[in-house]
């Protein structure tokens, strides 16, 4: 679709995730003060998770429900490049360097992916 003012182009995408149903979200960061998914403050009045730091909980849930989000949007998009990959096309270095990251940021957090695109646990 040619852009407003006449030249170039403008690409309109719309990207969905149902994070209530994403099993990665809800197995990796979805938590809460009480039962299974139990998140309490350390020594130091801080709640800590996947590289979310607070002495609130309402802004650590907050922050952490945000970077849960992010992850499974670009873990999304990891997958639909690997297989824009597998298929024989050539990735521009942003989209291998978009790769890279989303690599970097899932270690970051104490998150792999396996063979198969999805998240795991590297601790487990």
């Amino acid at each position: 679709m040619p852009g407003k003012n006449g030249s170039g182009f403008s690409l309109q995408q719309k990207m969905s995730v149902s994070l209530i149903e994403n099993e990665d979200y809800n197995k990796y960061f979805k938590t809460n003060l009480f039962g299974e998914n139990k998140i309490e403050p350390n020594k130091q009045g801080y709640y800590e998770y996947r590289g979310v730091k607070s002495d609130n909980y309402n802004i650590f849930s907050s922050m952490l429900r945000m970077r849960g989000q992010q992850t499974i949007i670009n873990n999304a998009i990891y997958n639909d490049l690997t297989s824009k990959q597998k298929s024989g096309a050539e990735l521009t270095d942003a989209e291998k360097n978009f790769m890279q990251y989303h690599l970097q940021q899932l270690e970051s957090m104490g998150l792999g992916l396996d063979s198969n695109g999805k998240i795991y646990d590297l601790s487990e």
